[in-house]
């Protein structure tokens, strides 16, 4: 069972997310563009992932050595 979240307006388009049972995963949700291209997370990752947005914004993410 899925659960239709509110999504994110960017300029050009709208970013859809859904929350899903994921099984041995738990809870996950799942990120979805217009043309329909999608990267599916758990929380963990969805988590890691916010921290790293964060960071760019900032501008203290780090660069690969």
């Amino acid at each position: 069972m899925s659960t239709e979240l509110k999504g994110v307006d960017t300029i050009n388009e709208h970013i859809l997310l859904t929350s899903y049972y994921g099984g041995l995963k738990g809870k996950c949700l799942q990120l979805t563009s217009h043309n329909r291209n999608y990267i599916q997370l758990t929380k963990t990752q969805a988590l890691n992932l916010a921290l790293a947005l964060i960071e760019f914004h900032k501008d203290i993410r780090k660069e690969i050595e």
